[in-house]
């Protein structure tokens, strides 16, 4: 009888750029999740720098997350993850 190989499934995945030709998460060191436009979840976030109901400024690893809209909160940090909530208009790398 032949053996077969066993492969490890990790082993079958392969390396896919996302839309701009990074892999996730290298831009930053961070993964940034929206739901709709009501909820960000950010994990990498190594501290708040600033917040108020209008923006939150979060320090990433290499960057700065600046997440702008109305009636914000930061909803939960657990870790390095920050949940902001409210009516979320621009999230952008300054």
């Amino acid at each position: 009888m032949k053996r077969q190989k066993r492969e490890d499934s990790a082993a079958k995945q392969v390396w896919r750029p996302n839309l701009f030709g990074m892999t996730d998460g290298v831009r930053a060191g961070c993964c940034i999740e929206l739901h709709g436009s009501g909820t960000a979840i950010v994990e990498g976030c190594m501290g708040v720098l600033s917040y108020d109901d209008t923006h939150v400024r979060l320090g990433l690893k290499s960057q700065t997350l600046l997440v702008t809209g109305c009636d914000l909160c930061i909803e939960s940090m657990a870790g390095q993850t920050v949940c902001i909530c409210g009516s979320i208009c621009s999230v952008e790398f300054i």
